[in-house]
């Protein structure tokens, strides 16, 4: 740090600050100190102003940390939302009883799990959690090519490569 200047080291150096709070102009600051038998150059005082007492760069600084402090707080809390929303749909993932041949809504929750657990770990970068499926078969296919694309995304859901919505319609 710079060793104190002259209006640091001047009794007067509260009415000196006052002055530039004031708006007082450099040369009138230096001319009351004149007359009050404590000269300091108008030189001094300006420096003292844009290095030391500078109000407006000091007010810029704090106005930019609070607004920046803002924006992390508000992008913490979107962040925070989408986690727990992921959270939600895990939850629901991992409730939701799959019925193959029967209903195919539920796998399309299965898949959004998958999903959002591999979101939360992009976002964490935590352990994904494990997955527990349950699949229900109400009545197998007799369609041969039906039981290939069940068996073709058995083999996705596996690899973990599941990511368009799959409507099936059982044998139809």
């Amino acid at each position: 740090m710079a060793r104190p200047g002259a209006v640091e080291n001047s009794p007067f150096r509260k009415e000196i600050e006052e002055m530039i709070i004031e708006g007082k102009s450099d040369s009138y600051i230096s001319d009351w100190l004149k007359t009050n038998d404590a000269y300091i150059s108008r030189q001094s005082i300006g420096t003292y102003r844009k290095e030391r007492f500078n109000i407006p760069k000091e007010a810029t600084r704090k106005y930019q940390e609070t607004q920046s402090k803002q924006r992390k707080k508000k992008a913490v809390a979107k962040k925070v939302g989408e986690i727990e929303f992921l959270d939600d749909i895990i939850d629901l993932a991992g409730k939701t009883s799959l019925q193959v041949g029967k209903y195919a809504s539920p796998l399309d929750v299965k898949k959004l799990g998958i999903q959002a657990v591999r979101a939360k770990h992009e976002i964490t970068k935590d352990e994904p959690e494990a997955m527990v499926f349950e699949v229900n078969v109400n009545g197998i296919p007799t369609d041969p090519r039906v039981r290939a694309r069940g068996r073709d995304l058995i083999q996705q859901i596996r690899a973990g490569q599941v990511e368009s919505s799959d409507t099936g319609n059982g044998d139809q």
